[in-house]
């Protein structure tokens, strides 16, 4: 399905920002490489759209072909409790998919309870935190290159690095993870613990869109961005209707009337804050799209 000057707002965790020029939902993976071949021939821009769990689309809307991975054919779903082998479409919702794999005693991704998504994205960015990586699981990735071509890549052909990884501009398809079987009752224990801790120290159930920058390399460790945030007596800082959290500093809080660049202008303060007081250049975790970049 296509749509023109497709409102993206409510597509978004944030739900804020402008329209994509087109919308494109494709029905199977022939669809979505007639598209990406289309779209090279005539230069066209092409992103992916997930469940825009930490995406911020401009105001003014986005230009080029935005892929939305939404129907039957982009959420399919395999496991085998026996072997441990999960095999799922890049749509599959993550939190949905940790439940169902605790529920069938099947252990590696219950860390990442708490983490919204697609199982897409988040291999895309290589979701995690404190209690482990979706790359620690996966085994391999079938995507749609630019090109348009099928190709598959083994974990280490991906090259997972802190919220990265090494894959070429494309769209993934399908993802092969490799979980182990465990008890389902200690498992669940596992993720109300997580979720524990997350409530804890987490803006959740307010409009956010998870961290906005990465936690940065400091003298070979990795360190707290939202330390960092803090230190910097940010917390509580408000641009328009966007707030630095007073529970976490590192995430940008929405109040009603908040713009796309309430928050980017909120970022920037935050961005120059940091690199005075501590020296140090944060790197965007949040994805922002704007038209022509």
């Amino acid at each position: 399905m296509v749509t023109f000057d497709a409102p993206l707002a409510d597509k978004t965790y944030l739900r804020i920002g402008g329209a994509a020029d087109i919308l494109y939902t494709p029905a199977d993976t022939e669809a979505l490489e007639d598209a990406i071949v289309r779209a090279r021939e005539t230069e066209c821009p092409v992103r992916v759209l997930g469940a825009g769990a930490n995406l911020l689309v401009a105001d003014d809307g986005v230009d080029g072909l935005v892929i939305s991975l939404d129907g039957p054919t982009w959420r399919e779903l395999r496991t085998n409790s026996t072997s441990g082998r999960v095999t799922a479409s890049a749509g599959v919702d993550l939190p949905k998919l940790i439940l169902r794999v605790v529920g069938e005693g099947l252990a590696g991704i219950e860390g990442l309870a708490g983490i919204p998504g697609t199982l897409g994205g988040a291999v895309r960015m290589n979701a995690g935190g404190r209690f482990g990586e979706i790359g620690d699981r996966v085994t391999s990735i079938t995507m749609i290159d630019a090109t348009g071509q099928q190709r598959r890549f083994t974990t280490e052909q991906v090259g997972f690095r802190y919220r990265g990884t090494s894959l070429p501009d494309g769209v993934i398809t399908t993802i092969e993870l490799q979980l182990e079987p465990a008890d389902p009752t200690v498992l669940r224990d596992r993720v109300k613990d997580v979720m524990a801790y997350k409530k804890r120290s987490q803006p959740i159930g307010e409009h956010s869109a998870g961290c906005a920058f990465k936690n940065p390399m400091v003298g070979g460790e990795r360190i707290s961005a939202g330390r960092l945030i803090d230190e910097a007596s940010l917390k509580g800082a408000r641009q328009g209707g966007a707030t630095i959290s007073e529970h976490h500093a590192n995430f940008v809080v929405t109040h009603p009337g908040c713009t796309a660049s309430d928050i980017t202008g909120l970022l920037r303060v935050v961005w120059d804050r940091v690199r005075e007081v501590h020296g140090i250049v944060l790197e965007m975790e949040l994805v922002m799209w704007e038209r022509g970049k």
